[in-house]
């Protein structure tokens, strides 16, 4: 993969070269909602599934992002879609008629709240 990242949010070093970040600072850099455009990118095709959750999960993804992680082989990815604040009723729809039971549910209890403007806390999937 050519995308680079380091410890920084912003990113340097490529995955999976010695030094490079683990997932799990990855992780932090990929949730952060002050991330560059690029950098959001280049996480949401990171290998590791937990760095996909986190861009999932990130009021800074895009629509675009967001329906590529919708079709993610992850359920959890999947699941993590519908917990993103800014997911559309387009991807509700499409997440709602996922082949996996836990991402159908994640789809229609998030969408049950934001009809009704009920907190997320305390629901949320665990990544």
């Amino acid at each position: 993969m050519s995308s680079t990242h380091s410890s920084n949010a912003d990113g340097s070093g490529a995955f999976g070269t010695p030094g490079a970040p683990g997932w799990a600072e990855r992780s932090r850099a990929a949730s952060n909602p002050a991330i560059s455009n690029q950098a959001i990118r280049d996480y949401a095709h990171d290998p590791h599934y937990f760095v996909r959750v986190a861009v999932a999960k990130n009021p800074a993804a895009t629509d675009v992002l967001l329906s590529l992680l919708a079709a993610d082989q992850s359920r959890l990815v999947r699941a993590s879609v519908a917990f993103n604040p800014n997911v559309s009723l387009d991807l509700f729809a499409v997440l709602q008629r996922d082949s996996d039971f836990w991402v159908r549910q994640a789809a229609r209890e998030n969408f049950e709240r934001v009809l009704t403007g009920s907190s997320a806390e305390g629901t949320e999937i665990a990544a």
